[in-house]
């Protein structure tokens, strides 16, 4: 295939980019940002079908808790008045609700009953919104109530107060890992290139992919927020393998003599082959999660292959282009690289060669089998940086009041004994702080015809009974598991029909889900990326070897966080893996091909060096790129899972390019000298 590149081509190809570019980032603000991972459950999920049960029946309504600090009752009475014309606040809910306070002192009020609004000069007021806790609408609300109290001394808790938090958090997420990472970026291509001029080439090119990639993004329904945050920067990180094969070839052509036009045309035409099998090799490992139950894995796989292609697109199309209208600046602005030669690193590696398969295979037993006893996350919590100040109210509130971790059940009408029934078995349970219901909000021997339906209706509808309970137990662990299991066994007993709606359910439902995933989608990404490999090489052994190698390399990941003892995000684990498996074995196929390619005129040795010397430093500024992406996600990010996904992330591409640079090489030469051997001996 000849690659023709001509003035008038090439203006066209700017003309057309840059329209494109400018359309992309109009769009972006288009971009439908989901804060709801819940959403992402199959329809047939427990929590998924409870979600539209509770909205036709009873509405979905979310609501926050406020405590106020050194009050009286009649101070309450007082601010509920005001709380209640708040925008969107459907009710405000406090003791006087329950006992009329202008008769009764609240003294004489019950303990049981009155400290659970009023203890110890503190007041818990539960405020209840006409909309979901996802509505941007409640941002408003929140900040009216806020003005409100600005001259009192509280706290606030719950769904709607979290999501707000999420949304502003993650808004400004994304551009600032970008504008942390790039010039990390930067200074790395600079240190590792030829020119000066080359990074800016590099990052123009990726840009047009990236620019792309969040434009076309406007397209789809939603995208998720943990995707949006991590998007930007591992597309950036991950396709920059392909720009450096191709200039790298450019440079080689160019020193041995050729003009810049035919150095461009001689490295697309060698690079192609292998810069496609990079893109697919990743788009492979990405598709894989299309097939999910839990779609939050389509959402992410869709965004990230889309961005490799977009990418790989821009690589081919746009910078030979650059190359062909900037290339006589970048050669004038050569410099010498500043990488330390890596020739010493390739001649022991050779030295090692016949030892280092042994080795290979003694570890990849070691870290396969403790792999499997890493401890999953299901949800979204993992350890933070710090707490923040509403994590910090919530403990207060959590001092004086209990824990706030609500789990509604939806259960068919049945009969009002049922539902006694019921709430006594749910108040026995292990972990649960208090029942809500309807039985326990008003005597069940009064008539329900006389019930103020302003309560009643909180709680009944034609067809389903609401209860609501509040828990001690949420944070993700074997314990809110078993919870979950017992709760569901409780209800059993007393109704057939029946729906949860809570965050640990949701957790719970989440893991059951992925848990169903797990097996099916680590093979179908590892035959996924075999066969692209297979396409490439036309050789079955050397894809099987490149795929061992990279699937060590994640065991290993898995094997340090079960020796550090350290939880992991499953779907964290899910992205990295196909990070790993279809982006770091782009290492081992550079090294591979290039061996095939020297091995056709050279002796084994010669060829194993020659690929080392001019393969490893290309691996290893885009393995120092995708590690520093990793690691600025990891260390910088204000988002949990997006901090977990970051570090993990880095551990494993770190330990990628190590297992590439030890095996790669030695396993290569056992099985082409053997197999050269065979064929020779027959």
């Amino acid at each position: 295939m000849k690659y023709q590149l001509t003035k008038k081509g090439a203006f066209i190809t700017v003309f057309v980019t840059l329209v494109l570019v400018v359309c992309s980032l109009f769009l972006m603000s288009n971009i439908k940002i989901n804060y709801d991972l819940s959403t992402y459950l199959p329809e047939d999920s427990n929590t998924k079908q409870g979600l539209v049960i509770l909205e036709e029946n009873f509405a979905n309504e979310a609501a926050i808790q406020l405590m106020l600090n050194q009050v009286t009752a009649s101070d309450v009475i007082k601010l509920k008045t005001d709380l209640t014309n708040v925008s969107h606040v459907s009710s405000v809910v406090w003791l006087d609700d329950f006992v009329d306070l202008r008769v009764v002192p609240i003294e004489f009020v019950p303990k049981e009953i009155r400290e659970q609004f009023y203890k110890d000069n503190h007041a818990l007021i539960q405020i209840t919104f006409d909309f979901d806790g996802y509505d941007i609408r409640l941002q408003d609300s929140i900040d009216e109530i806020k003005t409100i109290l600005i001259s009192k001394d509280f706290d606030l808790r719950g769904e709607v107060l979290t999501n707000i938090e999420a949304r502003n958090v993650a808004s400004g997420e994304t551009f600032k890992i970008l504008f942390i990472i790039l010039p990390i970026c930067l200074l790395i291509l600079l240190i590792a290139s030829k020119s000066y001029l080359e990074p800016i080439v590099i990052l123009i090119a990726l840009g047009v992919g990236i620019s792309l990639n969040q434009g076309t993004n406007a397209f789809l329904p939603n995208v998720s927020y943990i995707t949006m945050t991590m998007a930007l920067a591992l597309q950036l990180a991950m396709s920059l393998d392909y720009a450096l094969f191709l200039i790298h070839r450019f440079y080689e052509h160019h020193e041995a003599g050729s003009s810049i036009k035919d150095a461009i045309s001689s490295a697309f035409k060698e690079s192609l082959r292998v810069i496609s099998a990079s893109a697919l090799t990743t788009i492979a490992g990405f598709v894989a999660l299309f097939f999910m139950d839990y779609k939050i894995g389509f959402d992410i796989g869709l965004v990230l292959s889309k961005g490799i292609f977009l990418s790989y697109l821009a690589v081919i199309l746009v910078l030979p282009v650059l190359l062909f209208l900037f290339g006589d600046l970048i050669i004038k602005t050569k410099h010498r690289t500043f990488l330390p030669s890596f020739k010493p690193i390739g001649q022991m590696v050779y030295r090692l060669r016949k030892i280092l398969p042994l080795v290979f295979l003694l570890l990849f037993l070691v870290v396969f089998i403790f792999s499997r006893n890493v401890t999953y996350l299901y949800g979204n919590q993992t350890s933070s940086h710090a707490k923040t100040n509403l994590e910090l109210q919530d403990e207060r509130i959590t001092e004086v009041f209990g824990y706030y971790n609500p789990v509604v059940i939806l259960v068919k009408n049945q009969s009002i004994e049922d539902e006694i029934e019921l709430s006594n078995q749910l108040s026995e349970l292990k972990g649960v702080t208090q029942v809500l219901s309807l039985v326990t909000s008003v005597d069940p021997a009064i008539d329900r015809s006389l019930i103020d339906p302003a309560i009643k209706d909180n709680f009944l509808s034609p067809d389903y009974s609401r209860f609501i309970i509040y828990t001690s137990i949420y944070k993700e662990s074997d314990e809110l598991y078993q919870f979950n299991e017992s709760l569901k066994d409780v209800v059993k007993e007393v109704y057939d029909d029946f729906y949860f709606v809570g965050l640990s359910t949701s957790i719970y439902d989440i893991k059951t889900s992925v848990s169903n995933d797990q097996t099916f989608i680590i093979l179908l990404s590892a035959l996924s990326v075999l066969v692209v490999i297979l396409i490439l090489f036309k050789s079955f052994l050397i894809p099987i070897l490149l795929v061992l190698v990279i699937e060590f390399a994640i065991f290993t990941n898995l094997f340090v966080l079960y020796v550090t003892d350290t939880p992991i995000l499953f779907i964290g684990y899910l992205v990295v893996m196909s990070i790993q498996l279809g982006a770091t074995i782009d290492y081992a196929v550079l090294i591979a091909d290039r061996y095939q390619l020297e091995r056709k005129h050279r002796t084994p040795k010669n060829a194993f060096l020659v690929s080392y010397h001019q393969s490893i430093p290309t691996v290893f500024v885009s393995m120092i790129i995708l590690f520093s992406a990793g690691l600025v996600e990891g260390l910088f990010s204000d988002i949990e899972s997006i901090q977990s996904i970051g570090l993990f992330l880095a551990k494993g591409t770190l330990i990628s390019f190590l297992s590439v640079l030890f095996f790669t090489g030695p396993l290569l030469l056992l099985i082409t000298e053997h197999s050269r051997k065979n064929k020779q001996s027959t």
